[in-house]
C-alpha cells in the first residue's frame, strides 16, 4: 500500500510539472508571435510613411527625368525640416538624382537639386504634407495645412538664372491677381513672406521693416491688372509682378543680389 501512495504522488508530480512547463511553452510563443507582430507593424508603418512621401513628390511639380520611378533617402531630420536624397528605384549603385528639403517650420517644399542657394519652391498636396507631419514630426498641427479641398491652380514654371540674379515665372490658369496672391502668402511661395501685406494690396503704400535685413517693402498698383512689389534688402532686391492677361496670370519673382 505505501508503494501504491508513492507511485500516485510521483505520478501527481511529473503531470503538473508537464503542465507547467507546457503553460510556459504556450506563453513564450504567444509574447514572441506578439512581439514578431510588433515589429512586423512598425516596419510596415515606416514604409507607409516612406511612400507617402514619394506620393507627395509625384504630385508636385518637380522637373525631374526619374520622377515617376523614385526612391528616397532621409539624410537628415532635425525636427523642423528633412532633407531627402532622390535616385531612380532601378538603379542599382543609388546614384543620386536630386536633393529635397521638407521645410516643415515655413510649410514648404524646396527642390535645392541645382542650386541650394536658390531653392526651386515646389507645389503639392497638402493631405500628403499633413500625413508626413504625422508620421515623421510627432504631428505637429502647427505644421499643418488646414485643408480647404480646393486644387491646386494648373501652373507652369520656368526658372532662370544668371550671374547676381534669379526670376521664375509662371503661368496659372483660370484664375485672378487676388487668387494668386492670396496662394502665395498662404503657401509660403517667397522668401520672407510673412512680412507681406495678409490682405491684397489695394493702394500704393512703402511699409518700413528693419527686420532680418528687410529694409522696406513697396506695393505698386500699376493698373487694375497689375501688382508690382519690392523688398528692399540690405544685400538685395526681390521683386514680384503678378499681372492679369485674359483668364490667366503671369507671376514674376525676381531675386537679385548687389
Amino acid at each position: 500500500m505505501k508503494n501504491i501512495f508513492v507511485c500516485l504522488f510521483v505520478m501527481i508530480f511529473i503531470a503538473v510539472g508537464c503542465k507547467n512547463n507546457t503553460d510556459k511553452e504556450v506563453g513564450g510563443k504567444e509574447k514572441e508571435g506578439l512581439l514578431e507582430k510588433n515589429i512586423n507593424t512598425s516596419s510596415n508603418l515606416k514604409a507607409d510613411c516612406y511612400q507617402v512621401i514619394i506620393d507627395l513628390i509625384k504630385s508636385s511639380n518637380l522637373k525631374n527625368p526619374f520622377k515617376d520611378n523614385l526612391k528616397i533617402a532621409i539624410e537628415n531630420n532635425n525636427g523642423v525640416n528633412m532633407k531627402l536624397r532622390l535616385f531612380d528605384a532601378n538603379d542599382k549603385s543609388e546614384s543620386t538624382i536630386g536633393w529635397i528639403v521638407f521645410d516643415a517650420e515655413n510649410m514648404r517644399l524646396l527642390d535645392i537639386t541645382n542650386d541650394i542657394k536658390n531653392p526651386i519652391k515646389l507645389t503639392f498636396e497638402h493631405k500628403l504634407w499633413n500625413k508626413i507631419i504625422e508620421c515623421f514630426f510627432d504631428n505637429d498641427r502647427s505644421y499643418y495645412f488646414e485643408e480647404d479641398d480646393k486644387p491646386l491652380e494648373k501652373e507652369n514654371c520656368k526658372t532662370t538664372t544668371r550671374e547676381m540674379e534669379t526670376t521664375q515665372v509662371c503661368i496659372f490658369e483660370n484664375t485672378n491677381i487676388k487668387g494668386i496672391y492670396d496662394r502665395l502668402i498662404l503657401n509660403k511661395e517667397i522668401n520672407d513672406s510673412e512680412y507681406l501685406s495678409k490682405v491684397f494690396p489695394e493702394t500704393n503704400q512703402n511699409i518700413v521693416i528693419n527686420e532680418k535685413g528687410i529694409i522696406n517693402i513697396e506695393y505698386k498698383i500699376v493698373t487694375s491688372k497689375k501688382l508690382e512689389i519690392t523688398m528692399n534688402y540690405e544685400g538685395g532686391v526681390t521683386t514680384l509682378e503678378i499681372i492679369q492677361i485674359n483668364n490667366n496670370v503671369k507671376r514674376i519673382i525676381t531675386n537679385s543680389a548687389d
